[in-house]
């Protein structure tokens, strides 16, 4: 029960009441993008029957341009990276809305990246959620525009029960403003000594990292704490990711504040990876790191997982003494 007070009278707000209260302050329009994989009709439809469900409002520019009729065989996108970029810089745009919420990850968003250097930075804040092939996208909008993008379930996984109860609840919490920090308990992997570690968090999905090393969009992650996850990929693989990573460091003297490992252990559609061949270049990457502070989150619930909870990427980030690693939500 809140009790609220306006010029000497005094109210009785029970908490229905109260979130009744906060929707109608809430901005609860959210734009739909797909920079990826594409959406067939079908999957469109459920994913705003989802957010109607949850009391929001969907849109999507150009969606004939940027929607399939039918579910294609692959990843590769049927829509022009032009028609993609368009649709998201018209969201980015969009005065009248607070969410930019991605369909899916899949494949392609590195296309519509050069778009994107050509035009300013919108003026307007957004929540941007979308992770896995996104992480292209997060990168730029970080790197280039200072601009913050939670790493979280997508739509199409929301809308398909793809993730867990608690995975969807917690997202939608996140951006109706219910929830204030985020906070993670890691293993320490190298027993590093330290009172505590602050700077922001970059990262995400290691395999769409590297596809950009080498270009204008590669990730900057000096004197930074970097998060690495993935799915699908076996050990070896990996390995060679890893490889990169740590030749990089060492030829470029770009070093991180930390390195922090989300979820590589559960495999998708494409496959079982071996679990111990994953944990052998986990391994392998932790020693050649050297002196690096070196954590993984203890519940796997980071990354690509059933059970994903939601993490910003750009956002000022500390790792305690205690191996809790800490967020305050922007």
């Amino acid at each position: 029960m809140l009790q609220l007070f306006f010029v000497g009278c005094k109210f009785n707000i029970t908490d229905d009441q109260l979130q009744i209260i906060k929707l109608m302050f809430f901005n609860n329009l959210v734009d739909i993008v797909m920079p990826s994989t594409p959406c067939s009709q079908a999957e469109v439809k459920a994913m705003k029957e989802f957010l109607t469900l949850h009391n929001f409002r969907a849109n999507i520019f150009l969606e004939e341009q940027t929607t399939i009729a039918h579910k294609n065989n692959h990843e590769f996108s049927s829509a022009s990276p032009k028609h993609r970029f368009l649709q998201l810089h018209q969201a980015l745009e969009n005065p009248n809305s607070q969410i930019i919420w991605c369909a899916r990850g899949g494949y392609g968003c590195a296309e519509i990246i050069e778009y994107l250097y050509s035009i300013d930075r919108p003026q307007k804040n957004k929540i941007f959620i979308g992770f896995s092939d996104i992480t292209s996208l997060n990168i730029f909008l970080h790197q280039q525009w200072q601009y913050p993008t939670i790493t979280a379930p997508v739509l199409i996984q929301c809308a398909y029960d793809k993730v867990s109860v608690n995975s969807t609840r917690t997202i939608i919490d996140l951006i109706k403003g219910n929830i204030n920090t985020l906070s993670y308990q890691l293993v320490n992997l190298k027993n590093h000594n330290f009172s505590q570690i602050k700077g922001e968090l970059v990262g995400g999905c290691v395999s769409v990292i590297a596809g950009n090393f080498g270009c204008k969009n590669q990730l900057n992650w000096h004197d930074k704490i970097l998060f690495l996850e993935d799915e699908g990929e076996d050990g070896e693989r990996l390995d060679r990711y890893f490889q990169q990573i740590t030749t990089i460091i060492k030829e470029t003297h770009q070093r991180p504040l930390a390195i922090v490992l989300g979820n590589f252990m559960q495999g998708n559609l494409h496959g079982s990876p071996k679990l111990e061949n994953i944990e052998i270049a986990i391994e392998r990457f932790v020693k050649k790191t050297n002196d690096i502070p070196f954590f993984q989150e203890q519940s796997f619930c980071l990354g690509h997982s059933f059970e994903m909870l939601p993490l910003v990427v750009g956002g000022m980030t500390t790792i305690s003494d205690k191996n809790i690693l800490k967020q305050n939500i922007f």
